[in-house]
């Protein structure tokens, strides 16, 4: 080492010390920035090039140490765990928060159920049973018939509200996520002109990190980081990003034939987890499938009634037709409008004319305790419902909690810890301190050499 070596060593001992408390101060600085990765500063010593020459000789290098870059903490094996875990967690999500919806259609038990109306319907039948010449009940029956139907009516218009409703919330999630990946591939170039260009793109990452796993929520996006520093998107094995090319995706059809697919081909995307997976299978599948299960009440309660009712004679001595017209939950209604044409009696009209026999409103009212009757159907649905709105929000909460874990541990890894941050200012502060210390005595040795060398026997 030369005489003024000393000076470069302590020189940058002093500038890399300065660059590992200017990083530990932005680290400090974003503790509470969302998506930030804290950052270290990678040292090297300064030693001989590694480079073999024609000739050998002495080396040219002065020794000291030199920061090499700057490196994001990020744990890949965590990020792909918690980008596994976001798909999940979305996808029970969703499906969750649309079988919460569908069960609200159905409030049981409640006074406004629909087995509180189908009780009031048989107690109106046994009612024209007690007294089947009273016009009064009759009318009664006939809107207490009515209460039913619009019962069913809404019920149904309320699914269909709600399939529509959580197509719309579809369609904006692949508005999002073609926006997202367009940004994904945005950024890849950007890093990639930072990575040519010798700068940092740490904050860049940063970005396309929070962007990817909002992906991953959305539609179970996995993403990975190619030796060329730029991130690539899977989705069902199929790239949705990859480097600086987006595939763009699109919804399909409506109800149980909504699909998500590939805008440049139309062919399928295979999810894999994700918001939008819960929300085109609650469309395509869940709300059909309860809405079909409705239309087996309505049509349990239209096809029982009118066959008592058809068979039956009314207060006029005329055999009665269907009491309910349409067979599903949004056509149902009530075809007969005059309480006189409410057939009740079992036994045709004599010769002395009509009978106040009633024998088939007894009948009708009757179904209500009828193992197969619109009841047993109603209730065995609601029942079901309940253990599947159970069943899936045990599973939100158990991945929920998995969702968790794995997310404290990524903050843990690549979090900024406030208390760490402060004690390597102070190792960094006292490092640079003795490198000052370094470069004094350094000075005050050539200070020696160089002022007061040759001094001896003047005067």
């Amino acid at each position: 080492m030369g005489t003024f070596d000393g000076l470069s060593v302590a020189l940058s001992a002093l500038q890399a010390q300065r660059r590992m408390l200017d990083v530990a101060g932005q680290n400090i600085a974003n503790v509470n920035t969302e998506g930030y990765t804290r950052q270290r500063v990678n040292l090297q010593a300064v030693g001989a090039t590694t480079v073999k020459g024609v000739w050998t000789g002495s080396s040219n290098s002065l020794g000291g140490v030199q920061a090499v870059g700057i490196e994001r903490l990020r744990d890949a094996f965590l990020e792909v765990r918690g980008q596994a875990a976001h798909g999940a967690q979305g996808e029970l999500t969703a499906s969750q928060g649309v079988l919460s919806q569908i069960e609200q259609v159905f409030p049981e038990p409640s006074d406004s159920g629909f087995g509180e109306q189908l009780s009031a319907l048989w107690s109106a039948f046994q009612d024209v049973a007690n007294q089947p010449g009273d016009i009064g009940t009759r009318t009664a029956l006939l809107q207490r018939a009515s209460a039913v139907g619009d019962w069913l009516n809404a019920a149904s218009q309320q699914l269909t509200t709600l399939s529509v409703g959580a197509a719309a919330e579809a369609q904006s999630g692949v508005d999002e996520v073609n926006s997202l990946a367009q940004q994904v591939a945005d950024l890849n170039l950007a890093i990639g002109d930072a990575q040519h260009s010798g700068l940092s793109f740490n904050d860049l990452a940063d970005k396309r990190d929070v962007l990817t796993m909002r992906l991953a929520d959305l539609v179970g996006g996995q993403a990975g980081i190619g030796p060329d520093g730029a991130a690539r998107v899977m989705i069902g094995g199929t790239p949705l990003v990859a480097g600086t090319t987006v595939r763009q995706m699109q919804l399909t059809g409506g109800g149980a034939t909504l699909q998500l697919s590939w805008a440049q081909d139309g062919t399928p995307v295979q999810l894999t987890g994700g918001q939008i997976k819960g929300l085109v299978s609650s469309v395509a599948t869940a709300i059909p499938s309860w809405s079909a299960k409705l239309d087996s009440v309505a049509s349990s309660l239209a096809s029982q009634v009118n066959a008592l009712h058809s068979a039956a004679y009314d207060l006029d001595g005329n055999v009665g037709g269907p009491l309910f017209t349409g067979t599903t939950a949004a056509t149902i209604s009530v075809a007969v409008t005059d309480p006189r044409k409410v057939a009740a009696s079992s036994v045709a009209p004599g010769p002395g004319g009509p009978s106040l026999d009633s024998g088939a409103a007894q009948g009708m009212a009757s179904l209500g305790a009828s193992a197969t009757g619109a009841d047993v159907v109603y209730r065995a649905m609601v029942s079901d419902l309940g253990l599947a709105v159970e069943a899936v929000t045990r599973g939100a909460s158990t991945q929920q909690t998995v969702t968790d874990s794995i997310d404290s541990a990524r903050q843990s890894y690549a979090g900024v810890d406030i208390d760490e941050e402060m004690a390597n200012v102070v190792q960094y502060q006292r490092s640079y301190e003795a490198a000052a210390r370094v470069l004094t005595a350094v000075d005050a040795t050539l200070d020696q050499l160089i002022n007061r060398t040759g001094l001896v026997g003047r005067q």
